[in-house]
């Protein structure tokens, strides 16, 4: 379940994460930093079922891109958001809940 910026996003990513479903955070929306990223990652790393972050813009801005993925390369970051491991396929994404 892809979840989209805004408020209320932690009532709305709990939400989905006690129904079962798998998470995924939409952020970025073209900002001038990645601050509400960065401010984003508490709560996606105490999620469970928390899949990642995806990367977001409407005006085909790219330039925050390399930095947004060395944030999310952090081992902070990747440790808590990678799977356990090993990322699911997309069968079990489909049938495993």
């Amino acid at each position: 379940m892809v979840v989209w910026s805004g408020e209320p996003r932690e009532k709305s990513v709990r939400f989905f994460a006690e129904e079962g479903f798998r998470t995924l955070l939409a952020c970025y929306y073209d900002a001038r930093d990645l601050n509400q990223v960065k401010a984003w990652l508490p709560m996606a790393r105490r999620t469970p079922g928390m899949c990642g972050l995806m990367y977001t813009t409407w005006h085909q801005n790219y330039s925050l891109l390399p930095d947004f993925g060395d944030l999310l390369m952090e081992p902070a970051t990747r440790t808590r958001l990678a799977f356990g491991g090993a990322a699911p396929t997309a069968e079990s994404l489909l049938h495993d809940r």
